[in-house]
């Protein structure tokens, strides 16, 4: 009697870890300047902030990489680092805060745009999905 008491406990336990809902977001970074994006930090508002997985590609060679994290079902802004290393980035540029229940939010990092591109002057444009 005591065994099929635990093992209901505990089956109610995972149960219950299991269905704690998940609030991760994911998309696509893509740069467009020619730098290779180097890394992506993600800030989540009175949650959990660190560094967003990604994948698809090397480091500073690589011009569109998917990335995940989990935002705590909270809002986030990001830094996206392009050109340099990992740990040294040449270039970044900031999102304004991001509050939305789309799953997947794609970043765009390209030169500024006025009649011709104006160089050295970069805008992150944000796309939900």
């Amino acid at each position: 009697m005591r065994k099929t008491l635990i093992v209901l406990a505990t089956s109610l336990a995972l149960a219950t870890i299991s269905a704690i809902p998940v609030f991760a977001k994911s998309g696509k970074v893509k740069e467009t300047t020619g730098h290779g994006i180097v890394g992506m930090w993600v800030e989540v508002e009175g949650g959990r902030s660190g560094w967003a997985k990604l994948t698809g590609g090397e480091a500073g060679t690589s011009y569109e990489k998917t990335w995940t994290y989990d935002t705590q079902g909270k809002p986030f802004k990001v830094a996206i680092g392009y050109g340099g290393t990992p740990q040294e980035w040449e270039k970044s540029i900031h999102s304004n805060w991001i509050d939305t229940d789309y799953r997947h939010v794609d970043f765009t990092v390209r030169p500024k745009m006025f009649f011709i591109p104006i160089w050295g002057v970069d805008e992150l444009i944000v796309e939900y999905r």
